[in-house]
């Protein structure tokens, strides 16, 4: 799950910043801003199947959800203006539900 952190937090870093310089609509979302996002290097997306991503734009900062197959239960989630992974579910002892937990205002500014 480490490698996955680490790819993670390469993925949330690309989607931060084009959701900071680029022309991001705020209402985009998941899929649509994953796919935006790494339009130049689709690859970054190529380690996460079967995971299930979700990406999250508030106010001009992003992070990214990643999930079990299954998209019930939160693995790994990243803001993508720290310098490390913020939140590491799969070691709490019971997995909660694949729902963003960061509150974006409280941790990037």
């Amino acid at each position: 799950m480490f490698t996955k952190a680490a790819a993670l937090k390469r993925l949330s870093s690309t989607v931060e910043s084009a959701v900071q310089y680029g022309d991001v609509p705020p209402q985009m979302q998941n899929a649509e801003l994953l796919a935006l996002a790494t339009e130049h290097n689709p690859k970054l997306l190529d380690g996460f199947a079967p995971y299930t991503l979700k990406a999250k734009n508030s106010n001009k900062h992003s992070s990214v959800l990643m999930c079990d197959p299954e998209g019930k239960h939160a693995l790994i989630e990243d803001s993508g203006c720290t310098g490390q992974v913020d939140v590491q579910h799969w070691q709490q002892p019971t997995l909660p539900p694949c729902e963003f937990t960061l509150q974006l205002e409280n941790v990037c500014d």
